[in-house]
């Protein structure tokens, strides 16, 4: 568990340092009228973690994420709910990883449900990063940071 917690949180650094990579006019930027922006995509982050400290405490996806609509802004969202999945994932009861969750689409085991924000930072993470390369930045941005 505690190499999943390391991996989300450098992943959320990550993707929040690499916003720093597109430029103030092109946050909002979208390849297509159907794509996500960059701010969009940071905004999806952060409400992932959310989520998934909503399921952590209660067992429900149900949370109410309101976007942040300000580089700084998100990027602050995406660096407190990561820190807050991270520590309710180290309260979480390592036993329960076993068990099996009933979720709208199906059974899935718990392990891989406390997983899905880990799975979807590292997803929106690469969009980022291809969104910064549709605007000319042919740079590969790393946070040369160790795991947290």
């Amino acid at each position: 568990m505690e190499s999943a917690i390391k991996i989300a949180l450098w992943s959320a650094q990550d993707a929040a340092f690499n916003l720093d990579f597109i430029p103030d006019d092109k946050l909002d930027w979208k390849p297509s009228p159907e794509a996500k922006s960059a701010l969009e995509i940071a905004n999806e982050i952060a409400s992932s973690f959310q989520g998934g400290i909503s399921w952590l405490e209660s067992g429900k996806w149900g949370v109410e994420y309101t976007p942040a609509t300000t580089r700084d802004a998100v990027k602050i969202a995406i660096k407190n709910n990561s820190e807050k999945y991270a520590q309710k994932l180290r309260e979480f009861p390592e036993e329960r990883l076993s068990e099996t969750y009933e979720s709208p689409m199906g059974p899935m085991s718990v392990q891989f449900v406390v997983s899905l924000a880990l799975i979807d930072v590292t997803h929106h993470h690469g969009q980022i990063k291809y969104i910064q390369s549709l605007l000319g930045d042919a740079e590969d941005h790393f946070i040369a940071a160790e795991l947290p």
